[in-house]
């Protein structure tokens, strides 16, 4: 009691000096914490990157595993999102303004959620009809094709040995040596299948029931995602609303417009890309069985389902498409795969330059160093699925780093150009120095002779001023001992 009435004068007066003592930060301070912060945390995800790197893949990966299904139902939903605007747009909301209902007013709520249910259920059965069609002509010629190449392998063998035996007939020498290549690859064939696959079938039928045990878990996952799909479609708007609203929760401002910003700009790139590869992936490969069938190719759907496939997969993808099915064609008819390499060949030329570039433009941004950076470092990390998400991935990372970067630089009132920095030596506060200026002395900028440069100068002097150098020295000496 008596604490509080030796408090109660001296309140007014602790109030103020806590009101006076709040820290505040201005502009140049918050934005040297934003940077510490900023290098903190890309200082530990490097660290982890490279210590914990392992850790955190299979930590990733047994997560995915674990959340299969959603994963599975957001990527149908975020490939079929595209079909449900083009199926609204073109069908049923046409449909409904001719039939005199009013979707798009904003009293017509029910009415809306009526048409966008209606709207869902179309794109899914546009959906299975398109799996179910492939399914009904695709899959069996392709089985039929591949159990046959099992069954006909001794065969093709045979024909393999047969067109070198050809090829070879004017050299006897290498002949006999491609016969001796031949006979120790059937011979360590055989012993790899007598010492590894025939002890091991145990475990080999063990993995074979693991694997259907994951193809099923695969189906049930694929049918929980369709359902988690219908629901994500359904309701892809109120979804999108969400996040603003969190964000202009939690987020001043202009902060929270520049993070859905660059939503929309990862939306873009992945929509872009993704749906302008399946399309182009899909010419190709229609090009490329009206081709195999002109050209009588054996098994003209199975190979036009790799070259499709494949083409996904960029930068790579047609030169793996090419090597595969060049191989299994040659096994049948090595003429014939020889016209059809040269077929797919212009192909793929056709469609890097027209084609691709009709349909990708720049969606990425990225050059080729960064394409094949992106294939390999995510398609360790992620496995085949980053062969086909690497790209368009690594193009948002990139254009997040870019764009923070050029603002830190406006912030420092340094240029964003890219070639103002192809001439720069040093940047101090004198401003900026080019390379070639001879005031720019700092930075090594001065590089010293190399020992072959001052080899080679000796070597190329005359020999008459060399003697005139010798005489000059000499007589130096000559004055030097006179003066003494």
């Amino acid at each position: 009691m008596g604490g509080n009435s030796f408090s109660q004068p001296f309140a007014p007066a602790l109030m103020c000096y806590t009101v006076d003592m709040k820290f505040r930060l201005n502009d140049r301070q918050k934005g040297w914490v934003a940077t510490i912060l900023i290098t903190v945390i890309l200082s530990f995800l490097l660290y982890a990157a490279f210590f914990r790197g392992a850790e955190i893949v299979r930590s990733l990966r047994y997560l995915t595993r674990q959340m299969m299904s959603l994963v599975c139902g957001v990527a149908i939903a975020y490939i079929l999102s595209p079909v449900l605007s083009f199926i609204e747009r073109k069908i049923t909301i046409p449909l409904c303004s001719r039939a005199g209902v009013d979707v798009n007013s904003p009293s017509s709520g029910k009415k809306r959620r009526r048409v966008r249910m209606f709207s869902v259920v179309l794109t899914i059965l546009f959906f299975l009809l398109v799996l179910y069609g492939l399914i009904r002509t695709v899959l069996p010629q392709v089985f039929f094709s591949i159990q046959s190449i099992i069954n006909n392998l001794p065969v093709y063998f045979r024909n393999v040995s047969r067109f070198f035996n050809r090829l070879l007939e004017q050299n006897p020498n290498m002949q006999k040596a491609m016969n001796e290549i031949l006979r120790s690859l059937r011979q360590n064939a055989e012993s790899f299948v007598s010492q590894n696959i025939t002890p091991r079938l145990t475990s080999l039928i063990q993995q074979v029931s693991k694997r259907a045990v994951t193809l099923a878990g695969g189906v049930v996952n694929f049918l929980i995602g369709i359902i988690v799909a219908v629901y994500i479609l359904n309701a892809r708007e109120r979804l999108a609303a969400q996040g603003k609203k969190l964000a202009y929760a939690f987020l001043p401002q202009k902060a929270a417009n520049e993070v859905i910003g660059e939503f929309r700009f990862i939306h873009q790139t992945f929509t872009n890309f993704l749906v302008g590869k399946i399309i182009d992936s899909v010419i190709v490969a229609v090009l490329c069985f009206i081709g195999a069938t002109l050209l009588k190719t054996p098994f003209p759907m199975l190979v036009t389902l790799i070259v499709g496939v494949t083409n996904m997969i960029p930068f790579f993808g047609p030169y793996i498409g090419e090597a595969i099915t060049g191989i299994i064609v040659f096994m049948i008819d090595p003429l014939a795969a020889l016209y059809f390499l040269i077929f797919v060949i212009l192909l793929q030329q056709l469609d890097g330059n027209v084609i691709g570039p009709r349909i990708l433009g720049q969606s990425t941004g990225l050059s080729s160093i960064g394409v094949i950076f992106s294939i390999l470092f995510f398609g360790a990390v992620l496995g085949p699925v980053g062969w086909f998400i690497g790209v368009p991935l690594f193009a948002v990372i990139f254009a997040l780093l870019r764009r923070f970067s050029e603002y830190l630089l406006r912030e420092r009132g340094l240029p964003s150009d890219i070639s103002v920095y192809e001439k720069t030596a040093y940047i101090d506060e004198k401003g900026i120095h080019e390379l070639g200026d001879p005031a720019s002395e700092g930075y090594f900028l001065k590089k010293p002779a190399s020992a072959l440069r001052k080899i080679f100068e000796r070597k190329d002097q005359d020999p008459e001023t060399e003697e005139n150098a010798d005489e000059g020295a000499d007589g130096n000496r000559d004055n030097d001992s006179d003066g003494k």
